[in-house]
């Protein structure tokens, strides 16, 4: 998998969403675009069980414009940005599948690492997933 370049979703947001752009989608809000959300996600999953790879991908794609829509709202709102949803979503799959990516080296750290917080709960999530499911 490559890095995606998501710089020309944004600045179609960025457009429809800047004073002058679209007056739908500048009318919107996280709860009006809630249903648009659950509606892309099912239409993903009916793609996914017809094995539909080509209207698999414009699926996931209505789904990203969702991400980075509600995203951009969500900036507005100077609550979060888009980076922020990246970022967040990395460090929770790193946190999930620590042995995955790298993580197993802290399950080894002695117990006066600089990084103890990080060393306990790497070791609780290990024991949970590994014991429980």
């Amino acid at each position: 998998m490559t890095n995606a370049e998501l710089s020309p979703l944004v600045e179609v947001v960025e457009r429809l969403l800047a004073p002058g752009g679209c007056p739908w989608d500048r009318a919107q809000t996280h709860e009006s675009m809630r249903k648009h959300m659950i509606e892309e996600a099912y239409e993903v999953c009916d793609a996914i069980d017809r094995k539909d790879a080509e209207n698999l991908r414009e699926e996931l794609g209505d789904v990203l414009y969702q991400v980075v829509f509600h995203a951009a709202l969500a900036e507005e709102e100077g609550a979060f940005d888009l980076q922020a949803v990246i970022d967040g979503v990395a460090e929770k799959m790193r946190r999930r599948h620590p042995r995955k990516c790298g993580f197993h080296r802290l399950l080894r750290a002695g117990t006066g690492s600089a990084h103890q917080g990080h060393v306990w709960h790497a070791r609780a999530l290990y024991h949970l997933r590994s014991h429980h499911g």
